[in-house]
């Protein structure tokens, strides 16, 4: 039962996230030139969207209107009474076969085991397949990119020296000048990694030696601002985001490509960020892109999670340049927020509200509720009795009928003060269902 609900689960997340990806990535492609921050919001949503299971429900959300988009609420709920009447109902066909089987004296062993119920079929088994074979992709994706990034900080660690003073004079005077209050360690790589940021609740600017030692003085302030507007925007943070989605669905190219347009969007704001901070133009900026593309071949990359070149990701912003405004209007900032936070209440829910699990168990078929019932009571399966009972009274409501039978289980099992409870609670309760259900 909770395999097939993880499955109903899973399939639906699919379905609505590889839509909601079609549709944020055409929105994405149209606004990237002229409002690069709207396009880098619309691909946070949709990575957002691959995190979140469609679990929450909302009448104003986009997949809370097509029932055959949105995950039903009833299938969120393990509905036992659903599931003890299916094993009853495979013990009745067991007890059948047997039965016939003496009556015809066949043997058991010679004839073959019992019919299975339909649920049990090819289309259970791939599902189960699928899913061991989605979770062990995950564990090995998960595991390789955790050893990834412990080998990347004990190399950091045993690498890196003390930076020179005008360099940490230089990056005290950029954080001031663009508002960074945080503490920024910085470290200065032998191994040549870099240059990039690391670190969420630690920051740490890595600087490989080549820079420190050929790049000329008037390059370096684009280049580190450009660090450290990463940090003041908390891309880390996304970028693990984006980590986990890929590791969580890997099987999925959408995923991947989303991650590739999220990094290329992500560096043309900053871009945008950097010209409106430092006032510096485009031309003068292109130059710092291409010193530092000239000693890649020296430097080794932080780790993005995505198989990009130094010269592909270099040209896109070079090419870019020219469509960059001079200045970034805080208005259209706050409206791209506004944006994102409409579109986060309308497209991550994904359960519908058309329904409730009180509901479905409403009009369930009460004949079938009474012989699961009766055929608890005659095998004097008591704990299967009063599972069936305790789930009536949970979906259907308390009524005097459901507690004197709970109760007379109970007496059954020898738990008299559940059972003495019982009684009182049903002198409390009035008659509501036919006590013909129960007895």
């Amino acid at each position: 039962m909770l395999g097939s609900v993880m499955w109903d689960v899973l399939r639906v997340h699919v379905l609505q996230f590889t839509l909601v990806l079609l549709m944020l990535s055409l929105l994405s492609w149209w606004t990237s030139k002229r409002w690069p921050q709207v396009s880098f919001l619309l691909l946070i949503l949709a990575l957002l969207k691959c995190l979140v299971p469609p679990v929450i429900p909302n009448p104003l959300g986009v997949f809370s209107w097509h029932p055959q988009l949105a995950l039903q609420a009833e299938n969120l709920s393990t509905n036992r009474l659903q599931l003890l009447r299916a094993e009853k109902e495979q013990q009745r066909q067991s007890q059948l076969w047997r039965t016939w089987l003496q009556s015809h004296a066949l043997q058991p062993e010679l004839a073959g085991p019992a019919p299975r119920l339909a649920r049990s079929g090819w289309l259970k088994v791939t599902g189960q397949v699928l899913l061991a074979v989605w979770g062990t992709g995950t564990l090995l994706l998960l595991l390789g990119t955790l050893r990834q990034f412990w080998k990347l900080n004990l190399q950091i660690q045993r690498t890196s020296r003390t930076p020179p003073a005008w360099l940490v004079r230089r990056v005290h005077e950029l954080k001031a000048s663009l508002g960074i209050r945080k503490h920024v360690n910085i470290r200065v790589s032998e191994a040549n990694l870099g240059p990039g940021c690391i670190g969420l609740i630690k920051p740490t600017l890595v600087i490989p030696r080549s820079m420190v030692d050929l790049m000329p003085e008037r390059c370096w302030q684009p280049i580190l601002a450009h660090e450290l507007i990463h940090l003041r925007r908390r891309d880390v943070l996304w970028g693990y985001l984006q980590y986990a989605v890929q590791i969580l669905w890997w099987f999925h190219p959408l995923v991947w490509w989303l991650g590739k347009r999220l990094s290329l969007t992500c560096e043309r704001c900053v871009d945008q960020q950097v010209l409106s901070s430092l006032q510096c133009t485009p031309t003068a900026y292109g130059e710092s892109l291409v010193r530092v593309l000239q000693l890649k071949r020296v430097m080794r990359p932080l780790p993005t999670g995505q198989h990009l070149s130094a010269a592909e990701v270099t040209s896109h912003r070079l090419r870019s340049l020219r469509n960059y405004p001079q200045r970034s209007s805080r208005r259209s900032a706050l409206a791209a927020w506004c944006l994102f936070f409409a579109g986060t209440c309308a497209i991550l829910p994904g359960t519908s509200t058309d329904g409730t699990p009180t509901d479905s168990v409403a009009h369930q078929d009460l004949r079938e509720s009474r012989e699961a019932i009766l055929a608890c009571v005659h095998s004097q399966d008591w704990k299967s009795a009063e599972k069936l009972l305790q789930a009536i009274i949970s979906t259907r409501g308390s009524t005097s009928e459901a507690h004197i039978l709970l109760g007379h289980v109970f007496m059954q099992q020898k738990k008299f003060k559940a059972a003495e409870s019982q009684f009182l609670e049903a002198c409390t309760q009035a008659t509501s269902m036919p006590f013909a259900l129960y007895q």
